[in-house]
């Protein structure tokens, strides 16, 4: 388990034993083995148990590793890495979200849409606002609208006034 007050993180035991102390940002719980972790310099890089740099900490962010891979930002751009740090889908978005059923929303000029794991569009930038599918459906904003789409882009339940994003 991860905790910390933003200058130093802790990592502890099921006890409740700290068996392992960074001076970070923030630090997050380990996902694959590794933990995503920020220095006072906002970059972002992951550790393994050991408390080794597995991934250098050189992301302007990252995000946790969901099914495989991670989102990360260098250059003001968006990709996804592998757990080894390497750019399986280099770096092109201006946002992205993790994966879920095969899937990771992704943008681009101001619109969403996702992509599968090779990095290939699967459903079209037409979303104001993405959500992680769930159960087989994704909540989307067109413009004050919400919906729910499928896997394939299709809407299931068609966007509608909630009085909320997804």
């Amino acid at each position: 388990a991860a905790r910390g007050d933003r200058t130093v993180g802790e990592y502890i035991d099921t006890s409740g034993k700290v068996v392992m102390t960074l001076d970070c940002k923030v630090n997050h719980c380990f996902k694959y083995g590794l933990a995503r972790v920020a220095l006072a310099d906002d970059q972002w890089g992951f550790i393994d148990k050991a408390g080794r740099w597995a991934i250098y900490p050189y992301f302007q962010y990252a995000s946790e590793f969901s099914e495989g891979l991670a989102a990360a930002r260098i250059n003001g751009k968006y990709g996804f890495i592998f757990t080894n740090g390497n750019w399986a889908i280099e770096p092109q978005y201006d946002n992205a979200s993790i994966f879920s059923y095969g899937l990771a929303a992704v943008a681009k000029d101001n619109q969403w849409g996702y992509i599968d794991k090779t990095g290939r569009l699967i459903i079209p930038f037409t979303f104001d606002f993405p959500g992680y599918f769930s159960e087989g459906l994704a909540g989307v904003g067109v413009g004050e609208e919400t919906g729910y789409i499928d896997i394939t882009g299709k809407f299931v339940i068609p966007p509608q006034s909630y009085g909320g994003h997804p």
